[in-house]
């Protein structure tokens, strides 16, 4: 993180303290132990439900209101409002559909007309409530809307504190769902409190419903929305599978050199191989992938970056940063292609003679095949695609930072900050980039997407 985005962050967060605000926890890292992820079903449907909000229950005086001034929720304390009627049929016709479904097979079309069909009323009832937030919708109640979203920040923290009482530590929460570290490499006892935690919050409640979404063995973990974890089948510890969100290799605007040496990089991470073992593997493949891409091993697509045209190519005006509309404008002026908004452009960056910025040096596969003296820069691609896209997945890996990266992909290591830490102890004096860590405050709390006084 760079200083100034530090010193911001710094200033928020004491800001925060101050003002007893409560952001639940996140911890960055690589999780050895099972992690359990629990999820409210259909969180908004069930809040409706649960606590009877509805345009014929609450007084819609409140509208121009801040939201720390919101009604109560009225409860049982009024009438069944239409809200809850209606979203309580949906829920029941569903829960028929998918009793019809458990009775035919998985491939039949039967199966399949059912499927469709309960899909439909899920989200039907869960779209129930984007209508009482969109202003041109008939039903449009900014206060109910508001009271929803209210009631899922307060009930996440709620079930977060009653994680907590059972002593398991909740590593991330993000809208209607939280994943808690059970301590245990033991599937059988990681299911066994995944359901204790279900119990413990359930009964709290009558129509709000919190199920176990996943078993995860290991679980990297960088930022809000972008982690990779290995998924355990519920019933089979042996049957896993790579979950991966919001990360650079599964993102288009990466070249498929950078995404596939990612992949190759998270499998190894997600891997039961042990810490050493690991860093010799993570440091052979880079070395590995530089040798390949210096001897010229990889085919031309693997360079290929994507990027969709938002607009037509000749309504570009701040054309030079953006080379998919500059090769765009290009390729329809030689009349072999008619380019225009909403078009994915794929391009290269290639070394053409010119000391041009690289974003000035794209070019289409067919005019670098039609050309000798236009060529892959691979210094672009090892310094510009594969080391942010490395240095990202392995940020929790104190061993191997940007400067390490560097020295193994062959480039100038000066260049990038390098890590300060400590094996022998453990690093307890020094952190990264060699700041004492009683000089400032703990980083290891980072905002999640919401934030409840």
């Amino acid at each position: 993180m760079g200083g100034r985005a530090e010193r911001n962050e710094y200033l928020l967060l004491h800001a925060c303290h101050r003002n007893n605000c409560i952001p639940p926890d996140k911890y960055n890292g690589l999780y050895e132990t099972f992690i359990v992820l629990l999820d409210f079903n259909s969180l908004y449907p069930s809040i409706i439900q649960e606590f009877n909000i509805c345009f014929t229950t609450v007084d819609q005086a409140f509208d121009d209101l801040a939201e720390v001034d919101l009604p109560n929720a009225p409860g049982s304390s009024r009438p069944d409002g239409i809200l809850k009627n209606e979203i309580r049929k949906l829920v029941n016709r569903r829960k028929e559909v998918k009793k019809l479904m458990s009775k035919e097979k998985h491939e039949s079309e039967k199966y399949q007309q059912y499927n469709i069909r309960q899909l439909g009323l899920k989200l039907t009832a869960n779209s129930m409530y984007g209508c009482l937030g969109f202003k041109q919708s008939r039903f449009f109640a900014k206060t109910l809307a508001a009271m929803i979203t209210s009631k899922g920040r307060e009930l996440l923290l709620q079930t977060k504190t009653l994680v907590e009482n059972e002593n398991f530590t909740v590593i991330y929460g993000d809208t209607d769902s939280l994943m808690v570290n059970t301590n245990t490499t033991n599937f059988l006892e990681a299911k066994q409190i995944g359901q204790k935690l279900k119990q413990v919050v359930n009964k709290n409640y009558s129509l709000l419903e919190l199920d176990i979404d996943g078993i995860y063995k290991r679980l990297l973990l960088l930022k809000k929305k972008k982690y990779a974890a290995l998924s355990v089948d519920f019933n089979d510890e042996n049957l896993t599978t790579a979950e991966l969100k919001g990360l650079d290799i599964v993102r288009r605007d990466w070249s498929e050199l950078a995404k596939d040496i990612g992949l190759e990089i998270v499998n190894l991470i997600l891997s039961s191989i042990d810490r050493k073992t690991l860093i010799e593997r993570i440091t052979s493949v880079l070395a590995l992938r530089r040798e390949d891409l210096e001897d010229g091993r990889f085919p031309l697509e693997k360079f290929e970056i994507l990027k969709q045209l938002t607009r037509d190519p000749a309504d570009y005006k701040d054309i030079k940063s953006q080379p998919h509309a500059v090769i765009a404008r290009r390729l329809n002026e030689s009349k072999k292609f008619r380019l225009r908004q909403g078009d994915i452009v794929k391009y290269i960056i290639c070394t053409d003679g010119t000391n041009n910025p690289p974003t000035q040096r794209g070019y289409h596969s067919s005019e670098i095949l039609a050309n000798d003296e236009l060529s892959v820069d691979k210094n672009y691609y090892l310094a510009q695609q594969i080391h942010p896209v490395v240095m990202r997945l392995c940020e929790p890996i104190a061993e191997i930072d940007a400067y390490k990266i560097a020295e193994i992909l062959g480039l100038d290591p000066s260049g990038y900050r390098k890590r300060i830490f400590e094996v022998s102890n453990g690093g307890d004096n020094a952190d990264t980039f060699g700041i004492n860590k009683e000089e400032k405050i703990d980083l290891s709390v980072i905002f999640a997407p919401f934030l409840l006084k």
